[in-house]
């Protein structure tokens, strides 16, 4: 820490004689008063670890049933799943008639990785990429519509 290396820094010059003991007591009291003062900070500031873990949990929860949170949701639930995998949105591209996604939550683009290094020894050898193609096909979104924009 900072002001452990401080302290120690003028204990050091103190012991060898190139400060003398008001300075030294000086700038003791002054480290010794600043680090206080962030230690009461952090610990009044803190996150409860319970809420963390509790907002771990969900996060986990969540993308591993995307799929089915997908299914089940109205059109504004859909619309927050979408914005949270697809912070910078998904773009349609009328001439080509393809999907287009400029970046994907960094939370979700692990999942590949992660599924290869927990799946079964068989499947392991599979080489996963971990990020997600920008290109998504149309039909890969449910329901499928006619109704895009021409």
């Amino acid at each position: 820490m900072l002001f452990r290396s401080k302290l120690d820094s003028i204990e050091e010059r103190y012991v060898l004689g190139e400060i003398d003991k008001p300075i030294f007591e000086k700038y003791q009291s002054k480290y010794t008063e600043e680090k206080l003062r962030l230690v009461d900070f952090i610990e009044n500031s803190a996150v409860s670890s319970s809420n963390l873990e509790k907002c771990i949990d969900y996060a986990v929860s969540m993308s591993g049933n995307l799929l089915e949170m997908w299914r089940k949701a109205d059109i504004y639930g859909k619309q927050t799943i979408q914005s949270t995998v697809f912070p910078d949105g998904i773009r349609y591209n009328r001439d080509l008639d393809t999907v287009r996604t400029d970046r994907v939550n960094v939370y979700f683009s692990v999942i590949p990785t992660l599924s290869a290094h927990f799946s079964p020894k068989k499947e392991r050898g599979k080489h996963f990429n971990n990020t997600f193609p920008h290109l998504v096909e149309l039909g890969g979104f449910e329901p499928p519509t006619s109704t895009l924009p021409v």
